[in-house]
């Protein structure tokens, strides 16, 4: 296969990716160019990570679009302090702005390589930005939702904002339980496989096949808009929770574009900025605050032996990414919950050994 052929052949496939992840990609600036970079440096790794680097240059879409007086401008004509905004406005925690940094680098060097840029200079000032330029309590407050509480009024603030059309009924509708499902654990892909013979009403509880394993909702509120959604006639009459007016299952695709359609956008008509709501700040808010809670209600301490690191963050206990994960968790108390006493860091496997 001749090189042009190879380049064909692999942008089909990333199209095929942005398609099949319904990812809007009229929000990418100089969407040849970058589709270019994706092909030649990107194209080698997990779909996933193609599908990150995807939605990370649609993300810097937003600010090129409006740079140079909104004539537009690519991100590898930025200077460096243009770039350290772009990484405020859309790094929220250490893990995402890590992700973006490394990005933004390795394009800005891609476009010296090409001889788009003259100079590699800009590439040394962007390994010199850290996380230091973002606040906390910016960081915090857009990345996760501090109780149930605040998932639910942000969820009620969304659904009547003007643009909407508020329906009272909205609130029960099956994309706002998945919302409250994976505040409570059950990842997107087990919300869309849900049937009302895994609901157990009597117990507060939904049995996850794939899983094997019974999810505890504890929360009647929660509990009984699914029973509402259930019995809903503006939808089909079918066995699972999740479904549409024409549909009587739903995938994990369209239910991101549900959730992208009443919750993504981040400001109403009147340009006050509203709390976006997506599934990892929900998923992950949920399982930070249920474990705090646990804590709190038999004094719980996650050490290397703790059985319940599976159990509570869905992670082996021991491994280097169960410290990650914590020490997350404890940078999620320290802001939210500063009364938490902490306990010692969690040593990997490989620490225990060298002790």
């Amino acid at each position: 296969m001749n090189e042009n052929n190879m380049y064909e052949e692999r942008l089909e496939y990333i199209k095929s990716l942005i398609r099949e992840n319904g990812i809007n990609v009229s929000r990418m600036y100089n969407y040849d160019r970058k589709m270019k970079y994706i092909v030649e440096e990107g194209f080698n790794q997990k779909d996933n990570s193609i599908i990150a680097t995807i939605r990370g240059f649609c993300a810097f879409g937003d600010r090129e679009f409006v740079a140079n007086n909104k004539k537009g401008k690519d991100i590898c004509d930025f200077s460096i302090n243009e770039i350290e905004e772009l990484l405020k406005s859309i790094s929220f925690y250490d893990t995402t702005f890590a992700t973006r940094k490394s990005l933004v680098k390795k394009y800005v060097r891609w476009c010296y390589n090409q001889k788009i840029i003259p100079s590699s200079e800009i590439v040394r000032k962007i390994e010199g930005i850290n996380n230091d330029i973002l606040q906390k309590s910016v960081m915090y407050e857009k990345s996760f939702f501090d109780s149930y509480e605040s998932l639910v009024n942000a969820i009620k603030e969304r659904l009547t904002s003007p643009q909407k059309g508020f329906n009272e009924r909205s609130l029960h509708a099956p994309y706002v339980i998945a919302e409250y499902l994976l505040w409570y654990g059950i990842k997107s892909e087990y919300v869309v496989e849900i049937v009302k013979q895994d609901i157990d009403f009597e117990n507060n509880r939904i049995w996850i096949k794939r899983e094997n394993k019974w999810y505890y909702i504890n929360n009647e509120d929660v509990m009984e808009y699914i029973h509402r959604s259930l019995n809903d006639d503006r939808y089909v009459d079918s066995d699972y929770l999740i479904r549409t007016q024409r549909h009587e299952k739903i995938s994990v695709k369209d239910l991101s574009n549900w959730a992208s359609r009443f919750f993504g956008d981040s400001r109403d008509l009147d340009g006050k900025e509203k709390r976006v709501i997506n599934y990892s700040k929900v998923y992950l808010s949920g399982q930070f605050e249920r474990a705090y809670q646990r804590e709190r209600e038999d004094e719980l301490a996650y050490y290397y032996t703790d059985t319940r690191m599976d159990e509570m963050f869905d992670i082996e206990a021991g491994s280097s990414s169960a410290s990650q994960k914590v020490n997350e968790y404890y940078d999620y108390c320290d802001y939210f919950h500063r009364d938490r006493i902490r306990y010692p860091t969690i040593k990997t496997k490989i620490e225990y050994a060298n002790d």
